[in-house]
């Protein structure tokens, strides 16, 4: 990873677990308050039946509980947030070292018991607290000032050691000879070390593991970007093998218009951009019918209906996935030509059929995609829009599958290149016939009765009923195609 990554995982690093902290705070913080009002009343009840020595640890219990419930409340108020909270351990550092320099000043006879007893293991506690921060600097320091301080305190109360037993000053410093404070001072700091040391390598752990992640989910991004994010999280999930299945599927084909012309008028960038605003406008809309992108060629693009997930109803949804793409482009338009840029026209042809899909390509390199006739047969219907001035062709095959539920137009029948049977073309016009106002539906009726005439050899009526078409919709250029092959023929 380059170093701006670094910095920039680093950064992401260091800001989630400051907002780890800054939640996990105040609960801490409130059962430490908890626990510590608990050793208060613990220790209360001791010297109150009788354990009067107890009288100074009282005290500083007693202040530390309120220490707590201080950092509590300034922490469930949000005060405490941040590079703030490293504040926290100053007091509990120090504390240890004032009640030793404070019980040798006031009670010197036990300060002998109170540097080996358990109140000198807080410390410990202190340098434990640390790792709550999960800063190793922040346990180094408080390691080094714990066994600094304990020493300190040692050297103060050095001369008060034999009053603390019945034995002369040679024989207390022979027991309690300097050595053994120096290597408990020595245990904390190297306790403290230890705490960050291990803290230390849990960062750089979490961190290589942000990283790795960070990196995994740049990939994961970039081929959600090349391939159908659905094939991606299958490849991902070793669901898809190499090799494909032969099934049903429905296949669109749609491009611009004339793009030939109107990119050759555009700058390189210009012409970029615009696609990439197009694509993103058509990839809204399939998105939605649950279509899969196979991929773009040029200013094509090739969608996939029930692979790789099955999927109910895919001719349908190819349909409607059509429609809602012409829709989206018509709205468009006046953007674009708004901006100086040109509005345009799509085509798009569908097609439903058994063809083969899967992960094909070489021993070295694949790709999830479809073969076969279908795939085929719905290429080239989507170069017949051109030829019969509409906007979506689609085959018999899928408009049966679609039960009557769109709007369509039986438009011909053609023989397509790479074929040699007949196939029955249908334009698709709406998702419903309600949708049409009533000039429209009559247009459609009166073609198809022109079209069964035609297909039946009653070219005479055939051709008065296109003429009735044509004068229902003038622009048709599908009837203007059966007229003039009409009138070129002999009747």
């Amino acid at each position: 990873m380059s170093d701006r990554g670094k910095t920039s995982s680093n950064r992401i690093f260091e800001d989630k677990l400051s907002e780890i902290i800054t939640l996990s705070f105040p609960r801490g913080a409130r059962l430490a308050m908890i626990f510590g009002w608990i050793s208060f009343i613990i220790v209360l009840a001791a010297y109150l039946f009788g354990m009067k020595t107890m009288m100074l640890q009282l005290v500083f219990i007693f202040c530390i509980c309120l220490y707590a419930s201080l950092i509590c409340f300034l922490s469930s108020r949000g005060i405490l947030r941040g590079r703030n909270m490293r504040f926290v351990l100053i007091f509990p550092m120090l504390t240890p070292t004032i009640f030793f320099i404070t019980a040798n000043a006031l009670m010197p006879e036990r300060i002998l018991y109170n540097l080996t007893g358990p109140f000198s293991f807080s410390y410990f506690l202190v340098i434990i607290m640390t790792c709550l921060f999960f800063n190793h600097r922040y346990s180094v320091l408080t390691g080094f000032i714990s066994g600094i301080g304990y020493f300190i305190s040692y050297l103060l109360a050095r001369d008060n050691l034999h009053l603390a037993v019945s034995l002369s000053r040679e024989k207390v410093e022979l027991m309690f000879s300097p050595a053994a404070f120096i290597a408990k001072s020595l245990m904390m700091v190297f306790s403290g070390y230890l705490v960050g040391v291990g803290i230390k390598i849990a960062r750089m752990l979490v961190s290589r593991i942000l990283d790795e992640e960070q990196q995994k989910h740049h990939i994961t991004n970039t081929f959600g970007m090349i391939v159908d994010p659905r094939v991606r999280d299958l490849m991902i999930g070793k669901k898809l093998e190499t090799g494909g299945e032969t099934k049903e599927n429905t296949v669109l084909f749609a491009d611009i218009r004339g793009f030939t012309t109107f990119s050759q008028n555009m700058r390189p960038p210009e012409l970029f951009d615009f696609m990439k605003e197009y694509f993103d406008l058509l990839n809204a809309e399939i998105k939605e019918e649950d279509g899969t992108i196979m991929e773009y060629v040029g200013d094509e693009v090739m969608v996939l209906f029930g692979a790789p997930l099955p999927l109910e109803n895919h001719a349908e949804k190819a349909c409607i996935a059509a429609l809602r793409m012409q829709d989206a482009i018509l709205k468009q338009n006046p953007v674009w030509q708004s901006r100086g840029l040109p509005s345009i026209k799509a085509g798009a042809g569908i097609h439903t059929g058994q063809m083969l899909v899967g992960c094909i390509g070489s021993s070295e390199r694949h790709k999830y995609g479809a073969l076969g006739d279908s795939v085929n047969l719905a290429s080239r219907l989507q170069s017949l829009t051109k030829e019969y001035g509409v906007s979506i062709i689609a085959s018999e095959d899928t408009v049966k599958q679609c039960s009557g539920r769109l709007f369509t137009r039986r438009l011909d029948r053609v023989i397509v290149r790479g074929r040699t049977e007949e196939v029955t073309i249908h334009e698709v016009i709406s998702r419903s016939y309600t949708e049409q106002d009533s000039q429209k539906q009559d247009f459609v009726r009166t073609y198809e009765k022109a079209l069964s005439s035609y297909f039946s050899g009653n070219l005479t009526e055939s051709l008065s009923l296109f003429r009735q078409a044509l004068a229902l919709a003038p622009d048709d250029l599908a009837t203007m195609r059966f007229i003039e092959r009409i009138e070129g023929s002999s009747l």
